[in-house]
């Protein structure tokens, strides 16, 4: 009998869900899905992780682009423990684009940003640990941070295996 009154007073604490997962590990919630979408209340961009991430390493500006004009979206795709966001400007997508790498332990760990800075298309990746951003400028770059994921996954981590300067 007694047993019996213990499973049913116990029954809702090991019934219940587990917490949460916050931020960077709920990042999977989003995982095919545009980063628009709204999950617990949310889209992705207002995430503080995110936008905390974001902010250090390109700025408030940026974010701000990021969330009001570059919103022609892709869904949220991954490489291992890596997340890629992108998104483009609606009709400039081939000149004005962005991608964010996030890492689902460490949080945002790069930003590539695409745009003409009037002397052509210019791409700069942002990462963190003090590495300096890393702008080229390619007469024939056609998608800049935008395209195909494995391609944006490989200089991510190519950017982040650079010595920190």
């Amino acid at each position: 009998m007694r047993r019996a009154a213990w499973l049913i007073l116990a029954a809702p604490l090991l019934l219940a869900a587990a917490p949460a997962k916050t931020w960077p590990g709920n990042i999977e919630r989003w995982l095919d899905k545009y980063p628009s979408e709204k999950i617990g209340g949310s889209d992705l961009l207002a995430q503080r992780g995110f936008a905390q991430g974001v902010t250090k390493l390109v700025g408030a500006d940026s974010l701000r682009k990021m969330r009001t004009i570059w919103m022609t979206q892709s869904p949220v795709t991954r490489d291992g423990d890596l997340f890629l966001v992108q998104a483009c400007r609606t009709h400039s997508c081939t000149v004005a684009n962005y991608a964010v790498v996030i890492d689902k332990i460490h949080g945002v760990v790069a930003v590539c940003l695409a745009y003409n800075d009037g002397s052509g298309l210019a791409k700069t990746w942002s990462g963190p640990d003090g590495r300096k951003p890393r702008t080229t400028h390619e007469s024939d770059m056609q998608y800049g941070c935008s395209g195909e994921p494995k391609r944006l996954f490989d200089e991510a981590k190519a950017f982040a295996l650079q010595t920190p300067g």
